[in-house]
């Protein structure tokens, strides 16, 4: 709704909502393991949750960053009818 209302371009939105479904999935991932390596190390897994946040905050801005670039350059290359492959790799 919000890209036909700001005429946002498909591209960009499949962008960003496969960016944020990797971040819930790899938030689920590391909530769910941290805890237990904290626990096997002999820490109080209810510490955690700081680590978490931090590795979370780090990994969401990444997440976001490579799923985006790695989308719109695939689109930028289609576009222009180039082979939308790895850098260096033909």
């Amino acid at each position: 709704l919000r890209t036909f209302a700001f005429r946002v371009q498909w591209f960009e939105s499949i962008a960003i909502c496969v960016s944020m479904m990797s971040i819930v999935f790899t938030s689920c991932l590391v909530g769910s393991i941290v805890p237990l390596v904290f626990l096997r190390v002999g820490v109080d897994p209810a510490h955690a949750g700081a680590a978490i946040q931090v590795l979370m905050d780090i990994s969401g801005v990444t997440i976001t960053c490579v799923v985006c670039s790695v989308i719109l350059h695939g689109h930028e290359a289609l576009a222009h009818g180039k082979h939308a492959g790895v850098a260096g790799v033909t």
